[in-house]
C-alpha cells in the first residue's frame, strides 16, 4: 500500500512519516519519482548530529542530541 500512494502526491510536495511507516526503499523511491518530492521523519530519541552555523565572519559547529530539540 505504502508503494502506490506516492502515485496520489503532488510534485513540489513535502511529505512526514511517521514511525513505522516507511522504509529506505520507500524513502528513495519517494524522492525519485517526482519533481521535487521531498520527505522528513521523525528523530530516533538521542540521535547526535551537528549543526553548522555560519555568517559573513566565521563559522561555528554545535554539537546537539535530538533530546535537546524540546
Amino acid at each position: 500500500m505504502p508503494w502506490r500512494v506516492w502515485e496520489r502526491c503532488s510534485i513540489h510536495s513535502l511529505t512526514l512519516f511517521d514511525k513505522g511507516f516507511y522504509s529506505l526503499g520507500l524513502l528513495h523511491h519517494w524522492q525519485s519519482q517526482g519533481e521535487h518530492r521531498h520527505w522528513l521523519i521523525p528523530l530516533k530519541k538521542g540521535t547526535q548530529y551537528e549543526v553548522d552555523h555560519n555568517d559573513q565572519q566565521n563559522t561555528r559547529r554545535e554539537n546537539k542530541n535530538a533530546s535537546q530539540l524540546n
